[in-house]
């Protein structure tokens, strides 16, 4: 662990687990629906919380406090309501939910979107990432998402 005026490094912080994943090709998303993310490149993944598709997994013996980041480009900004948002299905009670940052602007909204959920995630709960834009005609999306635990 470094000392006092040292940098942090990321090797230097425990990783109890977790994933990062990216949309590196474009994917279409339809005016104003509400459209998950479909994973096609995992950089990392410490625990097996990914396979393949849109959902993500707290893999058993994970259970923990957790961050989960995501983030979404458009190429248009909307005028109007963007999105995205972190869906979680849990089994622990009031974790259940949609959490978003809504981004809007009379003069024009944008066209970089994130949405984060920090808290507990027990094992088999799972997650998506969804991006919601209203542009007036689909629109190419491209996507990263993280999600680690960061303490029991």
């Amino acid at each position: 662990m470094p000392v006092a005026g040292q940098t942090v490094r990321a090797s230097d912080i425990p990783i109890r687990g977790g994933v990062q994943l990216r949309r590196a090709a474009n994917q279409s998303i339809p005016n104003n629906t509400s459209t998950p993310i479909s994973w096609d490149t995992q950089d990392e993944d410490i625990g097996g919380f990914w396979t393949s598709g849109t959902t993500i997994t707290v893999p058993a013996d994970y259970d923990g406090i957790y961050v989960v980041t995501f983030r979404v480009v458009v190429p248009t900004a909307a005028s109007t309501r963007n999105f995205a948002e972190v869906v979680v299905t849990s089994s622990i009670t009031g974790i259940t939910g949609e959490y978003r940052i809504p981004s809007s602007s009379p003069t024009g909204g944008e066209s970089r979107m994130a949405a984060y959920y920090t808290g507990p995630l027990a094992a088999a709960d799972t997650f998506v990432a969804n991006v919601v834009q209203s542009t007036g005609s689909p629109q190419n999306a491209t996507a990263t998402v993280t999600c680690y635990k960061t303490g029991d």
